[in-house]
């Protein structure tokens, strides 16, 4: 009968101790991972087409956001969004994120956009000429 009862408060034992281990593991991941880009519509080296870019990226563990210094709202669902101008040739982008614990975690892409921005005449010429143009 003592066997069993001390067979019994070993599991026992065991099983609050795996669930406390649990417990602890899950609270301090945040702190020993810190902030982190989880997905994103960047690459490291990006070729675009146009002169802009819209950034979005799942981030978890952040309080804080920031794009070339430029702070961010963190959303509900832990995205950040942000429209980018770019200049023309390369722009290189500093994504930075820090949590509750004051961990810093940077990011960086480069945009490569064309050397030359469009002209205003020739884009209002063929919006006419579409427009008027049976």
């Amino acid at each position: 009968m003592i066997r069993g009862r001390k067979v019994a408060l070993t599991i026992i034992a065991a099983v609050v101790g795996l669930g406390l281990l649990i417990f602890i593991i899950s609270r301090t991941r945040a702190y020993l991972v810190g902030p982190e880009i989880t997905s994103t519509n960047a690459e490291n080296i990006i070729y675009l087409d146009t002169h802009h870019f819209n950034y979005e990226a799942h981030i978890k563990n952040a309080s804080y956001a920031s794009i070339n210094g430029y702070s961010l709202p963190i959303l509900n669902d832990g995205t950040i969004q942000h429209v980018l101008a770019l200049s023309p040739g390369t722009n290189h982008i500093q994504v930075e994120l820090q949590d509750s614990f004051k961990h810093l975690k940077s990011y960086e892409y480069i945009l490569v956009t064309p050397e030359s921005l469009p002209e205003i005449n020739n884009f209002v010429d063929t919006y006419e000429e579409r427009i008027l143009t049976p």
